[in-house]
């Protein structure tokens, strides 16, 4: 009885501390959305930790692999970013409909997850790097 009783305890905390964040989730490394401009722009891309990537458009979805060297020069860029300094928003007070939108969501390995929104005439420098990283792989 005992150890039933144990067995289920352990399945109910894992289940709800060790299940927190859903399993696609936990593998993705960064996310970008990129919205808006004079073209209407709609992209997301979605870069895995694995280092497989989705990018997906209006118009069509593309699943790759990303090199090696390329993966830890986006990982890179993202460690260097200190997180927890950023704003969530980045907007300025002319919001013309011609910007691009930006949202970057990291996903960290201790399960924190960060979200910045922000637009193409203000973003912070520290991002800047992030950006051209994951801008490289949606041309």
């Amino acid at each position: 009885m005992n150890r039933v009783f144990l067995l289920l305890v352990t399945l109910v905390f894992l289940f709800i501390f060790g299940a927190c964040r859903p399993a696609a989730e936990s593998n993705i490394l960064i996310e970008l959305r990129r919205t808006g401009g004079f073209a209407g722009v709609d992209e997301r891309l979605q870069v895995y930790r694995d280092g497989k990537a989705v990018v997906e458009t209006k118009k069509e979805r593309k699943e790759f692999d990303i090199p090696e060297s390329q993966l830890a020069a986006i990982t890179k860029a993202i460690e260097q970013v200190e997180w927890d300094s950023l704003r969530k928003e980045y907007v300025p007070e002319n919001t013309c409909c011609d910007l691009l939108t930006f949202e970057i969501t990291y996903f960290a390995p201790n399960g924190q997850k960060y979200s910045v929104r922000m637009m193409s005439n203000s973003i912070p420098e520290d991002l800047m790097p992030v950006l051209e990283q994951l801008g490289v792989l949606l041309q």
